[in-house]
C-alpha cells in the first residue's frame, strides 16, 4: 500500500531498499472497507491512505517514482470502477509530486503481477487478513515511466499597508505581519 506508519505498527518499506527504484503500491490501505480500522473512513491514519501521502512516503525512502494500482478487491479489474484517478487539490490540477507518480488501473495491476507469475487479489487479500505488509522487491523487472507534467499560471495578488505607530519611544520600530487565503492566492 505505500504506507509508512511505524507507531501504529505497518510499515509497508520496512526491510524493502526502494532507492532509485520505481514503487509499485496499492491505492488505500488495509482493511480500509471494514468501519474501525485504523485506515477506514474516519479512521485515526486515514491521511496515510491519500496520494500525495504516498508520494512523499516514496520519496523519503529514496524512490524514484511511484505508481499507484487501484486496488483489485475493491475495485474488480475491468469494471467501471477501475478507473485511474486525476487527483486535483486545486482547480482540477494535479498534485505537486516531489516525484513522478501515476495511477494505474487494477485491470493493469493484475497484468503486471501475472507476468511475474503473482496473483495481486491474493496478495491484497492476505495483507488486508493478516494486517501485515508483504513488500518485496521484483528483480530483474524494468519500468519506462513519462509524465508531462505542466504548471499552470495562477494570478496572484500580494497585498501591503503601512501604519505608522503612535508611541514616539517605539515609532521608529517596524512589526510586519503577513496572512494569505492560500499559498496561491487563491480564494477557494
Amino acid at each position: 500500500y505505500g504506507i509508512s506508519d511505524p507507531h501504529g505498527g505497518y510499515d509497508d518499506y520496512a526491510g524493502v531498499d526502494v532507492h532509485d527504484k520505481v514503487v509499485l503500491v496499492l491505492r488505500g490501505g488495509p482493511d480500509q472497507k471494514t468501519p474501525g480500522t485504523r485506515y477506514a473512513e474516519g479512521g485515526e491514519q486515514r491521511a496515510l491512505v491519500d496520494f500525495v501521502s504516498k508520494i512523499n512516503a516514496a520519496f523519503r525512502k529514496g524512490a524514484s517514482a511511484l505508481l499507484v494500482v487501484n486496488d483489485p478487491l475493491n475495485r474488480t479489474p475491468g469494471s467501471r470502477r477501475d478507473r485511474t484517478r486525476r487527483y486535483a487539490p486545486l482547480r482540477g490540477e494535479g498534485p505537486a509530486a516531489s516525484l513522478p507518480a501515476a495511477h494505474l488501473t487494477a485491470d493493469m495491476g493484475v497484468m503486471m503481477f501475472a507476468w511475474n507469475g503473482l496473483d495481486l487479489t491474493t496478495l491484497q487479500r492476505g495483507i488486508d487478513e493478516s494486517g501485515q505488509p508483504n513488500s518485496f522487491a521484483m528483480d530483474g523487472q524494468s519500468v519506462t515511466l513519462t509524465i508531462a507534467a505542466e504548471r499552470p499560471d495562477l494570478p496572484t495578488v500580494n497585498v501591503l499597508g503601512y501604519l505608522p505607530g503612535s508611541d514616539p519611544h517605539l515609532g521608529n520600530e517596524h512589526l510586519l505581519i503577513g496572512a494569505h487565503m492560500d499559498h496561491l492566492g487563491t480564494d477557494e
